[in-house]
């Protein structure tokens, strides 16, 4: 959100890897609540730039919607609805 597509570019791809990771690891609410906002918010400024990612992502948000934390599934719906229009299915 403070970023621009072209300033993100570069480290896009280093970064979502290790928070998808993290955001199915048996981290507690708030780590994986913290880790979907930061998709999310990548997905909001630069979504061609994590597009190899939809099959891990779609995982990961569809994880989170079944989390016991309600701020982490309230992050997954909103992730995944950032997600819906680079999916192909």
């Amino acid at each position: 959100r403070l970023a621009s597509p072209t300033t993100l570019k570069p480290v896009a791809v280093k970064v979502a890897g290790p928070l998808i990771r993290v955001g199915g690891d048996r981290f507690g609410g708030e780590v994986k609540a913290a880790v979907l906002a930061a998709l999310a918010a990548l997905l909001e400024v630069g979504p061609a730039l994590v597009k190899a990612f939809v099959p891990q992502l779609q995982a990961t948000f569809a994880k989170a919607l079944r989390d016991p934390a309600r701020d982490v599934r309230t992050n997954g719906v909103t992730a995944l609805g950032l997600l819906a229009p680079l999916s192909t299915r």
